[in-house]
């Protein structure tokens, strides 16, 4: 018998894709699409906008419980845990750097245009500060270079969804993010409790959808 402590490899037919992530924003409480079938480049769903890429194809999504204890004893005990309060947030760099983008994505609107007379010229303007912005839905999708195959049933997987209906840019806007020279727009928004009944009656901040072939 090997002592598989010892080595690294998966004990069944994991095979390592390689994964990259997405994101794809819409107004509020839009449902998630109901066609059940990989995104690309040919079929984003209907009003639904893509943020574009984002740094190395990262996008950080976090969810963090705040908890109390119920502590007894002399000798001091932990008897229980419960919830105190919960945060999330979803994080990236987006590459494109336009003002439609950055509009939206910190939640001020679209910019107008507006015509000038100065040598066939116009602008756009935006305007931060006063306000924490609008909310969205967003929807992230990560892509595998091949399947994802589970281990233990077998099942393969062509993209995971993460899904909220409700996120609000957080208060902190940075309009001086770079990547390599380039300038970038830094997203931050922080997640909004909902219900789903298939969840029953707790709040929930995300839902994580797997598409399986089957």
């Amino acid at each position: 018998m090997g002592k598989i402590a010892l080595y690294g490899d998966p004990l069944g037919s994991y095979n390592f894709p390689i994964a990259g992530s997405r994101l794809l924003y819409s107004a509020v409480n839009t449902a998630l699409p109901n066609a059940v079938v990989p995104i690309d480049n040919t079929n984003i769903p209907t009003n639904w906008n893509d943020a574009g890429p984002t740094q190395d194809s990262v996008i950080d999504v976090t969810i963090t419980l705040k908890t109390g204890e119920i502590v007894t004893g002399a000798i001091a005990q932990t008897r229980r845990i419960y919830i105190e309060g919960q945060t999330g947030k979803v994080a990236c760099k987006v590459m494109d750097y336009e003002p439609q983008k950055l509009g939206d994505l910190t939640g001020q609107g679209g910019p107008v245009h507006t015509a000038t007379s100065s040598n066939s010229r116009g602008f756009k303007d935006l305007f931060f500060g006063g306000q924490l912005g609008n909310q969205f839905t967003f929807l992230i999708f990560q892509d595998f270079d091949i399947n994802l195959t589970e281990d233990t049933a077998g099942d393969a997987y062509q993209q995971v969804w993460v899904y909220s209906p409700k996120a609000q840019k957080m208060g902190n806007i940075n309009l001086s993010g770079f990547v390599t020279k380039t300038p970038v727009i830094d997203l931050e928004w922080e997640l909004l409790p909902y219900q789903n009944v298939v969840a029953g009656s707790r709040d929930i901040l995300l839902q994580q959808r797997w598409l399986e072939l089957v």
